[in-house]
């Protein structure tokens, strides 16, 4: 992240704090600003916003208390907004002055999904260095580790819903076939998904085989995090509970969505195939084709 001496003077002022936030582009039906990304949208808008506050070695806060989001539950949580003090300990020795607050901008932490494992690294290493549990929550999410650590696990992420309006979604036979090639070395197979009629489907094709978690699970298109009734601490500590037992899998049959990203950036050195339709791949080439581009002509000298 490269920012104009204008930002960095911004960031730099004394005594500044870069708060990192959901921007709220969207709005309910009286005009108000709301957040409806999902889950580990908001996750790796934090680590990107780290990413940004240690390279130019900023104090940072993190503060999801900006607009209303789907997570925040103030039937479990009555005296806090920011739904990510939750699930996460706040930064240590960050006092968040409201008149010294840089707020964070969409560009500088939005959730690019960037398939290198170099950076997969860099991102644990911040995962490992800067997010910490609250104690409660860790027990829960980490639950399936130790019986993951004494089986050999496939793991897979189907995202259905209303995922198809991002990505073309792969079918279902395909994840099947490539499950079958895979599961001869494995005893078991985890599948995380958000759609009940998946889970359904794994476990006629596969039995017993199947590994999945408890966890709210939709029936028709509509997305778990856009049900009204949804308890939001809930649905957060659902999610999270996914994504690592995902990583700790150990190898990865994944799709382009911020649940499978995320659970790369936990384990970055698992092995993994990476599931998408030939629109879609021919569609990724084009965007980097144009990057390249873009970062060839402006290197070129003035005429």
């Amino acid at each position: 992240m490269r920012l104009t001496s204008q930002r960095l003077a911004e960031l730099k002022q004394p005594g500044a704090q870069y708060i990192i936030r959901c921007p709220g582009s969207s709005r309910d039906v009286n005009g108000l600003r709301i957040c409806e990304a999902g889950f580990f949208s908001h996750y790796l808008r934090v680590l990107f916003g780290i990413r940004l506050a240690v390279e130019y070695d900023v104090p940072y806060g993190i503060d999801y208390g900006y607009v209303p989001h789907v997570y925040r539950d103030t039937e479990a949580f009555p005296q806090e907004l920011n739904f990510w003090n939750y699930y996460f300990q706040p930064p240590t020795g960050v006092v968040i002055d409201p008149s010294r607050r840089v707020l964070s901008r969409g560009y500088e932490t939005h959730p690019v999904r960037i398939w290198n494992r170099r950076f997969l690294v860099e991102m644990n290493r911040l995962v490992q260095q800067h997010i910490f549990f609250r104690p409660e929550v860790e027990k829960t999410v980490m639950c399936r580790k130790e019986e993951f650590e004494q089986e050999k696990v496939l793991g897979v992420h189907i995202r259905r819903t209303d995922h198809w309006e991002e990505v073309e979604p792969v079918s279902l036979n395909m994840f099947k076939q490539v499950i079958r090639k895979n599961l001869r070395y494995y005893n078991k197979v985890f599948v995380a998904t958000d759609d009940q009629h998946v889970l359904d489907e794994m476990q006629e094709a596969f039995g017993e085989r199947v590994l999945f978690n408890e966890v709210q699970r939709s029936y028709n298109h509509e997305a778990v995090h856009s049900f009204p009734s949804t308890c939001g601490f809930r649905l957060g500590l659902e999610a999270l509970t996914d994504a690592y037992s995902l990583s700790f899998c150990q190898k990865l049959i994944l799709m382009h969505s911020n649940l499978s990203y995320t659970a790369l950036v936990l384990n970055p050195t698992a092995p993994y195939l990476l599931l998408e339709t030939r629109k879609h791949l021919l569609s990724r080439w084009k965007t980097l084709g144009a990057y390249y581009l873009d970062q060839i002509t402006t290197q070129l000298p003035a005429q």
